[in-house]
């Protein structure tokens, strides 16, 4: 009974860690969980009800969600903050705006390409119309 008047983040039952995740960073939505993380919503189901370890699965779920700290996932930091410090977060932050900015370019890359083609199939079609 103790455990039910904690704060979910401080509770040691692993499956209500994950649960908390869930709540907090998808809505409540296993599904949108299971696409994020890259782990199958039946997994998802199984570790949310605590019949599987979350062991096999902790690097996804850190990678999808990077501010929860792994220990902590695992159950290995009872007690203490789900989130990393703030300088942990920053180092965070960091590498995923270069993440962003890389796939921001990769996507302006992509339009210019979609852009001659266009051109070049307009261009086709009217030598196309010409030839008829």
């Amino acid at each position: 009974m103790k455990n039910a008047k904690q704060p979910p983040f401080l509770r040691k039952d692993v499956a209500e860690r994950v649960n908390f995740i869930i709540d907090h960073y998808a809505d409540g939505n296993k599904k949108a969980f299971a696409t994020a993380t890259k782990i199958n919503a039946g997994t998802v189901s199984r570790l949310t009800s605590g019949e599987l370890s979350v062991a096999k699965y902790a690097d996804k779920i850190i990678t999808a969600y990077p501010v929860i700290r792994k220990e902590w996932l695992l159950g290995d930091a009872p007690g203490e903050s789900p989130f990393l410090d703030v300088e942990s977060q920053s180092v965070v932050r960091a590498k995923l705006e270069e993440r962003i900015a890389a796939r921001e370019n990769e996507i302006n890359i992509l339009q210019r390409h979609i852009e001659t083609l266009t051109q070049q199939l307009v261009f086709m079609q009217k030598l196309l119309r010409k030839d008829e």
